[in-house]
């Protein structure tokens, strides 16, 4: 399932996702995720947002990252 959040800044977008990854690792350990983010600085943000649900399996990166 693709989901695409688009709201303004400080709306909680990261913590959604973040809670989305967990709801899902807590069924299935090892199902794919990707998160595309707007630029490096986002995706470093991100990364340490995410380490206490766990990485494994989550791809972190920008457009150009995935599609370049």
């Amino acid at each position: 399932m693709t989901t695409l959040l688009l709201s303004p800044a400080a709306t909680g977008k990261t913590q959604h996702c973040i809670e989305r990854i967990h709801a899902l690792r807590t069924h299935d350990k090892l199902a794919p995720v990707w998160v595309i983010l707007p630029n490096q600085d986002h995706v470093r943000a991100f990364r340490r947002r995410l380490s206490g649900v766990g990485m494994m399996g989550v791809e972190l990166g920008t457009f150009y990252n995935f599609y370049a």
